[in-house]
Parts: C-alpha cells; structure tokens; sequence
C-alpha cells in the first residue's frame, strides 16, 4: 500500500509540475518487466513515471521514477525472498525524430534501492564454505538504455524502453506519454 501511495505522489507530483510548460515537455506512465542479474530469482513488474524536457534540437533531460509492484521472488539454500526495489533517476536524452517513430537512447545517474534476505550474486548452486550474505544496495549509480516511441497524434505516444540500472537489473517498460 505504501508503494502505491508513493506512485500515486508521484504521478500527482507529474501532473503539477506540467501544468507549467517551462518545466516539461511530456509526462508517462508505464509498466516495466523487471530482470535481475541472478539465477535465483524470478522477474517482478514496476511502475514508471517519467518527465522530461527538449533542452536544444534533440537533446534533452528525462527524470523517471520506479518502484516494484509485483516483486522479484527468489529461493536459495532453504530461503525464500523477494527483491524490494525503487529508484529516481535522472538521465540525458537525445531524440531522433523518424517521421512518427522517435528512437531516444539515454545515459544518466539513479538513486536505487534494493534489498533482500538473499545474495542477488550468490550462484544458483550454493559453493560449501562461501558465506552468502543479504542483499542491500542503496545509493547513486549509472544507468543507460534506449527508447523507442510513436507519435499516434494530438500528443499521445506509446513508448518502450530497455534500461540498464548498474550491473544488478534490467527493465523492459511498455507505457505511453502525452507531450504538452
């Protein structure tokens, strides 16, 4: 409940700040499929805000906010657990435009959480006498990927997007945007 409460904030927070055009040039919201590097664990599934603003011909900023709704679940070595995750980040864009089709790769820093009762590193069979510790990784990162969009009119796309958040997950986000 309290990560709904948080998206919920945060999509109001969104909807605010686009009612000034200064700040944004389009909001969305998307569901991402949530892939983390570890045998252990199945995938999970986020919800994605994202904003974002053209600042010269293409080139531009996008913040994106994501936090688990069904989690990745896991079993090792007689524990079962699930990857708690969130994260806000803020990444450069470019956008190039193909008529309908926009391709936007980006590059930028997260601030990601996530934690389990399991090691996310730890093999998928346990090596005897190597000490498998808990999961927590907190703190600003790197993280890239590419988008893919097309502009279905008066404003409203459909988007996909992969990202790459450090070395310890991926996201595959289907969603759409409305453009101000």
């Amino acid at each position: 409940m309290k990560k709904f409460i948080t998206a919920l904030s945060l999509m109001a927070s969104l909807s605010v700040a686009s009612q000034a055009d200064d700040f944004l040039d389009y909001v969305g919201l998307g569901v991402a499929l949530q892939d983390v590097e570890s045998p252990n664990f199945d995938n999970g599934t986020a919800v994605v805000l994202t904003g974002g603003k053209e600042l010269y011909y293409g080139l531009g900023m996008e913040m994106e906010g994501t936090t688990s709704v069904s989690k990745m679940e896991g079993k090792f070595n007689g524990i079962k657990d699930e990857i708690d995750f969130w994260s806000l980040g803020m990444y450069s864009t470019y956008i190039w435009k193909l008529g309908n089709l926009n391709i936007k790769p980006r590059l930028g820093i997260v601030y990601r959480s996530l934690k389990s009762n399991i090691d996310i590193n730890a093999p998928k069979v346990p090596v005897v006498g190597t000490v498998y510790q808990n999961t927590d990784v907190s703190g600003i990162g790197v993280s890239g990927g590419i988008g893919f969009s097309y502009n279905l009119g008066q404003g409203y796309n459909i988007y996909t997007n992969y990202t790459k958040i450090e070395d310890e997950l991926d996201h595959l986000t289907f969603g759409a945007e409305y453009k101000f």
